[in-house]
Parts: C-alpha cells; sequence; structure tokens
C-alpha cells in the first residue's frame, strides 16, 4: 500500500506530463544532422578557365595519373561543364574537375634570375675517363679454431 501523499491522482498528471513533453522546463529537442550534405571543394578559378584536367574514377595501375587532360572547356554551369572529350562533346560534373594552367609561350631568357643565366652560361665539365680502381687481393688465409659442441678444439 503507498502512504496518501504520494499518490497523484490523473487530473493532476496529466498538466506535469504536459509540462514535460511540451519543454515546459527548459528541454528542446536536438538539431536534426544533416548526413546528406556534402561540401564539395571547387577550385575558384574553375568558373574562368579554358582548359581542365578530368579525375579518371576508375580503379589505377601503379604511378598512374589521377587526372586525364588537359581538355577544352566548350560551356559551362554551375554544376556541369561541356568539355571537348576524346574527340566527343561530353558534360562532366565539377567536382571530377581541376583547372589547367596552359602556358602560351616560353619564357624569354631576360625574365630569368642572373643565378640561371649563369649556370646556363657556364658549360658542365666533361668527366675523363676514370681509372679502374686497383683490385684488393684476399688476405691470406689463416687457420681458424673451432670447438665442437662437446669443446674439442678443430681446425678448419
Amino acid at each position: 500500500m503507498t502512504p496518501p501523499s504520494l499518490t497523484i491522482t490523473l487530473t493532476e498528471a496529466i498538466p506535469t506530463f504536459m509540462l514535460f513533453f511540451t519543454g515546459g522546463r527548459g528541454w528542446s529537442p536536438c538539431p536534426p544532422s544533416h548526413h546528406g550534405e556534402c561540401k564539395t571543394f571547387v577550385f575558384k578559378d574553375l568558373a574562368s578557365c579554358t582548359h581542365v584536367f578530368v579525375r579518371n574514377d576508375e580503379v589505377r595501375r601503379p604511378l598512374q595519373a589521377p587526372y586525364n587532360g588537359p581538355y577544352e572547356v566548350l560551356q559551362w554551369t554551375e554544376k556541369n561543364f561541356l568539355v571537348w572529350l576524346d574527340n566527343r562533346d561530353a558534360h562532366v560534373a565539377i567536382d571530377r574537375l581541376k583547372p589547367a594552367y596552359v602556358a602560351t609561350e616560353e619564357a624569354p631568357a631576360e625574365q630569368l634570375p642572373t643565378y640561371f643565366k649563369e649556370a646556363l652560361a657556364t658549360p658542365l665539365p666533361i668527366p675523363l675517363e676514370e681509372a679502374p680502381a686497383p683490385c684488393r687481393q684476399a688476405p691470406p688465409a689463416v687457420e681458424r679454431e673451432t670447438r665442437t659442441r662437446s669443446g674439442r678444439r678443430k681446425n678448419e
């Protein structure tokens, strides 16, 4: 039997439970987690580049490059690029692309630093034929003394 002070009627219990479940005591539900949102890294120069590298998503052999290209960009949208890929047009998602910086000309010699100019001006020394190294002779054979497991001396 329960003491009379611990008995609660149903009419008294309902408001207490309502306060508990509606957050009346400062309780609030946890914010939902967003498992589907993936933040993809996009190069800032991708919107203005003329050529791109395309990531190869297949299983690669050892020492195989992860990107193919460079390929020419024909048209771009917010999420896809139209690329001239192996003699055909192909739509490629931006998360598979990397901007390619194509050099139009070689750098003239005037723009090279002075230490490069000096290094290019001095010819490299041509090594002379090296004399063969003298052969080392094996030291004379010395008899070694070994012992058997029982302790007897044995000459080899």
